[in-house]
């Protein structure tokens, strides 16, 4: 369920399916969507930032809807693929970075350029692209695994990695017909927040960017907002009292 906390929604950590990673990335959307709208003429002076400010609100207020209710056997199974793809991703990346890094020393650069790759590349892959990329850069580290210690990655690191990729490839297979065609026909809480992280990490960001030396109070107060909050129960109040204190100091005059 979803309940109205000083003055935004915050997702209800009592959902079967919406654990700690949904709910600390619904609140950092909901405070950076507070500061749009009390700063909506900073926002609003750039016209391409102002219409990805509306996807995102209209975003949350779909996720606001959706999270009404229990999810269905088919929107749980989609986010835990969600989970999976999540989990995937970060395992591959730290398998990628220590690759590249032993490539770059060993200055074999096709292993470098195989090697190479991002989160934001990644989580651009459709399905299957993602479960293919994945084991190709596992494949990697075949003949190399020993000397990848030096770079950070140990045998228990590769495994994990490929118990991620497992677990993903699982999670994506295991829909009837009937499931895929439900999940086509609208997008889960998980989609939704998936769309939003993205924009974050692939608009907002660039745009904060181009106000840095215009609204430097405001991209302050932007990242303050942001910032995704990963503490204990006790410490999450603070945190959030602390965030929206941010969120609500008044901007110096550009």
């Amino acid at each position: 369920m979803i309940f109205p906390v000083a003055g935004r929604i915050t997702l209800s950590n009592k959902g079967v399916y919406m654990d700690n990673r949904f709910i600390n990335r619904n609140e950092a959307h909901w405070r950076i969507h507070d500061l749009f709208v009390q700063e909506d003429a900073i926002v609003s002076s750039i016209p391409g930032f102002k219409r990805w400010s509306v996807i995102f609100e209209e975003n949350l207020q779909q996720i606001k809807i959706k999270d009404s209710g229990k999810p269905d056997l088919t929107e749980g199974k989609t986010e835990q693929k969600h989970y999976a793809r999540e989990d995937l991703v970060s395992a591959i990346i730290i398998v990628a970075d220590a690759v590249n890094n032993y490539a770059a020393e060993k200055k074999d650069v096709e292993l470098e350029t195989q090697s190479n790759t991002n989160d934001s590349f990644l989580n651009s892959l459709r399905d299957t692209e993602l479960s293919e990329k994945s084991m190709a850069i596992l494949n990697l580290t075949g003949r190399i695994e020993p000397a990848l210690e030096d770079h950070g990655l140990a045998a228990e690191g590769i495994a994990d990695a490929k118990a991620k990729l497992q677990a993903f490839d699982a999670a994506r297979t295991g829909k009837s017909q009937g499931e895929e065609t439900s999940v086509v026909a609208t997008k889960t809480v998980a989609q939704l927040m998936s769309d939003n992280s993205s924009i974050v990490a692939n608009r907002f960001r660039r745009y904060i960017r181009n106000l840095e030396g215009k609204q430097p109070d405001f991209c302050a107060r932007y990242h303050a907002a942001k910032r995704v909050v990963k503490l204990s129960a006790a410490n999450k109040a603070k945190a959030e009292s602390d965030a929206t204190q941010s969120a609500q100091t008044p901007s110096n005059p550009a």
